[in-house]
């Protein structure tokens, strides 16, 4: 999946962000002052989801590290956004080095060798 990002300077702008499998985020380009509830928490929800997804394929193409910083101007939201992104990324990261490091039926989600 392809993401194009253009950042934002201002920590009162949200980055535009925009995928291939989504298009563009409903608070892309946003202004902080603009944002409903339910973007909030779509926010918080991306940040979560792909600052994961980040983390995970940076450590599987051994570039850990590359995506930690994220889209999000770092004072944006009182820094919670860049916070949760990094904490994603990191967790993300780690899980994907515990799998490749563990015998082959650790299972991902649980933690141990269910399905």
């Amino acid at each position: 999946m392809g993401t194009l990002i253009f950042y934002s300077d201002d920590p009162a702008v949200l980055p535009r962000v925009s995928s291939n499998a989504c298009g563009a985020e409903s608070w892309s380009g946003l202004r902080v002052d603009q944002l409903s509830e339910n973007q909030i928490e779509q926010l918080l929800r991306y940040c979560r989801t792909e600052g994961h997804r980040q983390g995970w394929n940076d450590s599987v193409g051994r570039r850990q590290g590359d995506s930690r910083e994220g889209p999000f101007h770092p004072e944006l939201l009182g820094g919670e956004l860049s916070k949760m992104w990094q904490e994603s990324y990191d967790e993300g990261a780690d899980e994907r080095e515990r799998i490749a490091h563990s015998p082959c039926d650790f299972h991902p989600r649980t933690g141990g060798d269910e399905l």
